[in-house]
């Protein structure tokens, strides 16, 4: 039933929620690749934070910081490939890594400078700066994956080195 209000429709139901169908089963499947990224991550960030903080206690912050990323890279990949994403087979695994790898720079470069202003200028212990930058990577990091790196695409020959 729509009814007018103040000079607009008003419906009892709202019309833009899925209600049955292919794109209620879309964002079904994106909340359910969204907990697996969640899982995922924390995964990967608890083992980039355990380096960082025993990195960050004999170098520089920002050492720490990229020998925790070094560590935390191939887990990552393997991880986000397989079990957020769910891809198993071979196909396009190498062009994957690369755009992966690349997005794990843009996030590095995140991370850098928000330790940079958190440790840096606002003087904050390296535990919370962690904390903190993790919420704009992490955010940025899901985006980049699900829309460039793990894009689905229609399954065709690969030419990517195996």
């Amino acid at each position: 039933m729509t009814r007018t209000t103040g000079g607009y429709d008003i419906s009892d139901a709202d019309d833009r929620a899925p209600r049955n169908g292919p794109e209620r089963e879309r964002l079904h499947q994106i909340a359910l690749q969204l907990g697996r990224f969640l899982l995922t991550g924390l995964t990967t960030t608890a083992v980039a934070y355990g380096v960082f903080m025993a990195a960050a206690m004999v170098m520089h912050y920002a050492m720490a910081s990229l020998t925790a990323w070094l560590v935390s890279v191939p887990i990552g990949f393997v991880l986000n490939r397989r079990f957020t994403f769910q891809i198993s087979d071979r196909t396009g695994r190498m062009s994957q890594f690369v755009k992966f790898a690349a997005g794990s720079m843009l996030q590095l470069a995140l991370n850098e400078a928000g330790l940079f202003i958190f440790i840096g200028q606002f003087g904050l212990s390296k535990s919370l700066a962690f904390g903190l930058t993790l919420f704009v990577t992490a955010s940025s990091n899901f985006l980049y994956l699900r829309l460039f790196a793990f894009r689905a695409r229609a399954r065709r020959p690969s030419t990517d080195a195996q």
